[in-house]
């Protein structure tokens, strides 16, 4: 999705979320994600293509915490690990994506690494509350329990 579409979405979002209801966002964020194995660093995926676009995601919640709509609670830095079984499925998974490129240095190295690799991404997880105004005039039904 184009970074301009997530506003529209994220109002939707908003239709369906309750007053008080939690947003949690989790994006990548740079440095590039670092790949290893056997505690050795192999190299660095080039993210530059993708981190613009997902800073412009990030920035549609910000927008809608500005419009009052959402009320950041909680920002917290995580690493996020992701296990391969050998070289070669690294080489896979990124292949099939759009925004972050292998480079050619780093696919040889993997070419030839039958061991476990990691890869390593610095994240933002990011929670966000609905700030009970109801910019749309609905209200919520409350459910007979």
């Amino acid at each position: 999705m184009e970074p301009e579409g997530v506003v529209d979405v994220l109002r939707r979002l908003l239709r369906a979320l309750v007053p008080g209801g939690v947003v949690v966002d989790l994006t990548m964020a740079p440095p590039d994600e670092i790949v290893e194995s056997r505690g050795e660093i192999l190299g660095q995926l080039d993210g530059s293509a993708f981190f613009p676009r997902a800073i412009a995601a990030g920035a549609g919640l910000d927008a809608l915490a500005r419009e009052g709509l959402l009320d950041l609670e909680r920002e917290e830095p995580v690493t996020v690990i992701v296990r391969y079984p050998t070289g070669n499925d690294v080489l896979e998974d990124v292949a099939g994506r759009t925004y972050t490129a292998m480079p050619s240095a780093l696919a040889s190295r993997l070419e030839t690494i039958s061991a476990e690799c990691l890869l390593r991404s610095n994240c933002l997880v990011r929670t966000f509350r609905s700030s009970g105004s109801d910019p749309w005039g609905v209200t919520p039904v409350a459910s007979a329990g």
